[in-house]
This record gives C-alpha cells, structure tokens and sequence, in this order.
C-alpha cells in the first residue's frame, strides 16, 4: 500500500510538471512533455499481447516506446504517461531501469509500489484535478458523461470513469469485469458513505445484469452504451433491496466491460467514507505488471 503522504508527492510532482510546461488547458500531451525532457517517443510493434510500452536509458539518454498494436489512443498515451512518472518520481529511475529498460504489460492488479505511484502520476497529469473537476460539471451524468470526459482529455474510458467516482457527488460505483468476473471495483464518496457493501475481486457479476448481457453479445461496438435497471444487493450484498441504474459497454480488450451503478435515496454515514479504498485505488484498473 502507498501512504498518503506519499500519494499527495506523486500528485504534487506531476502538478508541477503540468506548471513548468505551462500547460493549463486539456487535453494533456504527454509526448510533447517527454521530447520538451529530451526524452524519444516512438511508436512499436511488440508482437507480444498486452504489451503496452517501454522506457529505456543508455546512459544519460531516456526514450519511451509504447505499443502501436493496442489500437487505443487513450491506453497508448496513458502508457506513455506511465512511463514519465518512472522518469520523474523520486528512486524509480534507479530501481526500475537497473538493465537499462522496463517492459510494461497490461495488467490489473499489482502490490509494487513503483508501478502503483507511476500509474498515479500518469492520471493525475493527464486528469489534473482542478481541470478535470469543471469538466465533470459540464457532461451529463453517468456513462454518457464518461465518454465525452475520455474524448476531452483523449484517455481511456475506464480511467476517465474511474476519476469521474472520484469527483463527482453522485452515488456511483464503477466497477471493471473481465469474462463476468469482478477486476476492480471504485466508488464515489457518496457511495461509500452508505455503506452498500463492495465487490471483491473474482466476484461473478449478477446474471440477470446489463454486464451479463453484453458479454453475450448484446452490444457489438467498443463504447456503445446500454442501459437497464439493476439491484445494489445483487452486486454489493448489502443488507436490503437498494434499486439502481445499470449502465454499461463493452471495451477494448476481450471480454472486458466497464459498468457504472447508480443509486438514489441511499443513507448518509460518514463512519464509511474511508473504509473500502483509500486515494491511492484512483488508477488501480490501469495497474500494470511488468518483466525485469
């Protein structure tokens, strides 16, 4: 786990990145951050699946090279952004390039505090707090919101829906499955301040759900929503009937789908707000496992 101290760091560090570039509008560029540090960005074919990017030093000389074969901008530049908080964050350089490079991987789960602090960076300079924050306000609510975040800071959709939970004073929970299976799970503070309950890792979505049904088929596209209705005690385990609204897309890799639930008339108990996820869990879906 990050300690908190070290959380506010990261984020600081990559506040002032965004303020020595004098970048003050989205969408961020982390390419353009990276050349502006003499660091060379390219484009690869890795020929390896889930193979998402690469720093590298010869001597006092940084490159970045990010997979051209995820067909995402936002997973490539989110790559690229990761990479620079290897970079710039304080004792990665020297303990993630002790043979010169750093292969990264897809992945989504990850207790290395290195790669944990490095996806942290990369969402907080390509989302910065204060300008992602008067975005939010300017999207509607839920799902349909989300994509129009992702197009505006050109990030992916699951990242954008996961800092949306963080953001927005809606009672939400955004939740990332993979083949049915439960990845990660996010909530809004008003969320959590109810005490719904929480989904684990492993945890089999609900058959009768939205998510269910688009592993099916239901939804052909990458980012086409569907909606339906849905029931928090199905997916949470809290004590009682809580109706909400399901909605839902499939994504880019395999059997991946992003959902967003959302309840209305929940309790208020702030004994809960800190309870599940602490602020370190904001890019826990973008957690990588990497090869040394």
């Amino acid at each position: 786990m990050i300690s908190c101290p070290r959380l506010t760091l990261v984020e600081r560090i990559a506040a002032q990145v965004l303020r020595d570039h004098e970048i003050t509008q989205l969408p961020v560029c982390p390419i353009e951050i990276a050349e502006r540090n003499d660091i060379t960005v390219e484009g690869m074919s890795s020929g390896q699946a889930g193979c998402s990017g690469m720093l590298v030093r010869n001597g006092d000389n940084f490159g970045i090279l990010y997979s051209t074969d995820v067909k995402n901008v936002g997973f490539q530049r989110f790559s690229v952004a990761h990479e620079l908080g290897h970079y710039f964050l304080p004792e990665h350089t020297e303990n993630v390039l002790r043979n010169g490079q750093h292969i990264s991987k897809a992945g989504f789960s990850s207790s290395d505090a290195y790669e944990r602090e490095a996806d942290l960076f990369g969402a907080a300079l390509l989302m910065p707090k204060s300008l992602f924050r008067i975005a939010c306000e300017r999207v509607p609510e839920g799902l349909e919101g989300v994509l129009q975040l992702a197009q505006q800071c050109q990030t992916s959709i699951t990242a954008s829906a996961i800092n949306y939970a963080k953001m927005t004073d809606a009672p939400v929970a955004v939740i990332l499955s993979v083949y049915g299976k439960v990845k990660c799970c996010f909530q809004s503070d008003n969320m959590k301040r109810a005490h719904v309950g929480w989904c684990q890792k492993g945890d089999v979505v609900p058959g009768c759900s939205v998510t269910a049904s688009i592993l099916c088929g239901n939804t052909p596209y990458l980012g086409e929503p569907i909606y339906g209705e849905t029931d928090l005690q199905d997916w949470f385990g809290c004590d009682r009937p809580q109706p909400a609204r399901e909605e839902a897309t499939r994504l880019h890799w395999p059997g991946e789908v992003l959902t967003l639930l959302f309840a209305a008339g929940l309790p208020d108990d702030d004994r809960y707000l800190d309870e599940e996820d602490d602020e370190e869990d904001l890019v826990e879906s973008w957690t990588r496992r990497f090869k040394r």
